[in-house]
């Protein structure tokens, strides 16, 4: 009798001990794995902790939550609309959010492997946007603002003299960054139907 009450005390105590020293996962509170996080990335499951963007973060990885669209009308398959651009988000991920995009897109932009040093720099002028590029100062394009959203703006060109008339569409295309512009601007000429992809220097 004695040995059979020494084993089960044995077995308890260790039972015991490795529960204690076991690693626990706190309760996802009630409710919090429905809430986006403020970087909108997923919601780490069991702790429902929300990840840090850090190094080793592809800032290429393009965030494709539930709220996303097309805006030719499609539906992304693979995170890819029918007209081969990238899903927008109905209202912007990171950063930025309460500027108007037209204020979002001003700053040096390039594409192509081009220098950002080389690259269009976008300011504002009297309501109207200016796109100038450091290698020829004379390559001064006025656009007149049409229509802005939250997603979209819809330009035409005042001058040069020589573009005048042409119609642009610029639109962002999302990608996860912690930096307000957490976009790639789409720029696509809506007359002649040319399409180009600036990137944020």
């Amino acid at each position: 009798m004695g040995v059979a009450v020494g084993v089960v005390l044995v077995a308890a105590a260790t039972g015991l001990t490795q529960w204690i020293y076991s690693p626990k996962t706190s309760p996802v509170s009630p409710g919090l794995a429905s809430l986006p996080c403020a970087n909108g990335l997923p919601r780490i499951s069991g702790t429902g902790e929300c990840p840090t963007i850090g190094p080793a973060f592809d800032p290429a990885r393009v965030l494709t939550a539930p709220s996303v669209s097309c805006l030719d009308g499609s539906t992304a398959v693979g995170g890819v609309c029918a007209n081969g651009a990238q899903p927008i988000p109905a209202t912007p991920v990171l950063g930025g959010s309460d500027a108007g995009f037209v204020t979002r897109i001003v700053g040096r932009w390039h594409w192509d492997g081009l220098a950002c040093e080389l690259g269009q720099n976008v300011t504002r002028e009297n309501g109207r946007l200016v796109f100038t590029t450091a290698d020829n100062p004379d390559s001064r394009y006025v656009h007149e603002i049409d229509t802005e959203t939250g997603q979209e703006i819809r330009t035409r060109v005042l001058e040069p003299q020589g573009a005048s008339g042409h119609q642009y569409v610029l639109t962002p295309e999302y990608f996860a960054t912690s930096d307000a512009r957490n976009f790639n601007l789409v720029v696509q000429n809506a007359t002649t139907g040319t399409r180009d992809v600036w990137s944020p220097c």
